[in-house]
């Protein structure tokens, strides 16, 4: 091949023309094939408001925005499996957007104390009744509490505001039943 009579710039043009097609697919593919169905199929299940979805690298960061929703458990597991059917598990990150306020904040961070406690001890009946009382003292309109497998979810509510909190728990840790309750209750 004679390289002294290459046109550069064509070749250049050309090269630049091909990267430029498969960038394109690749994030046609990426929202319009992936992304667009994930939000759609997440938007379907009851309480969701909206849906935002970031790429960093190879983790999508998926923010769902709640109403007051029953069953916090429930939907994130609804969710969860929502995205799992687009997206890998361990190549997502699921984050629950609420409507707190400080005095929510506030009250979060009392209880906190006690589900890291049960956490590590596993006394998870001795974290329901400390977190009961702290809502009764807070005078929260309502309470809830579930441990599920991998996960324990709080949910606090007082006037128009709601707060949900979902902590991890340990991997390898024991299925436990789901614990609910009212602050009157």
């Amino acid at each position: 091949m004679n390289f002294k009579n290459l046109r550069w710039s064509v070749a250049v043009a050309s090269l630049l023309g091909m990267l430029a097609l498969l960038f394109g697919g690749y994030f046609a593919y990426l929202h319009l094939g992936l992304n667009r169905p994930m939000v759609q199929a997440l938007k379907a299940e009851p309480g969701v408001q909206s849906v935002s979805i970031s790429d960093e690298g190879s983790i999508s960061h998926i923010e769902v925005a709640l109403s007051p929703v029953k069953d916090l458990e429930t939907t994130y597991d609804h969710l969860t499996a929502a995205a799992e059917r687009y997206v890998k598990p361990g190549r997502y990150e699921l984050t629950i957007a609420d409507h707190r306020d400080q005095y929510l904040e506030d009250t979060y961070y009392r209880m906190q104390f006690l589900v890291q406690e049960a956490l590590m001890r596993g006394n998870f009946e001795e974290m329901y009744g400390g977190l009961q009382s702290q809502a009764g003292q807070r005078s929260l309109d309502d309470f809830r509490v579930y441990v599920g497998e991998r996960h324990i979810f709080l949910q606090l509510s007082k006037g128009s505001s709601y707060l949900y909190a979902v902590v991890p728990r340990a991997e390898g840790t024991s299925p436990m039943t789901t614990a609910a309750g009212g602050v009157g209750s």
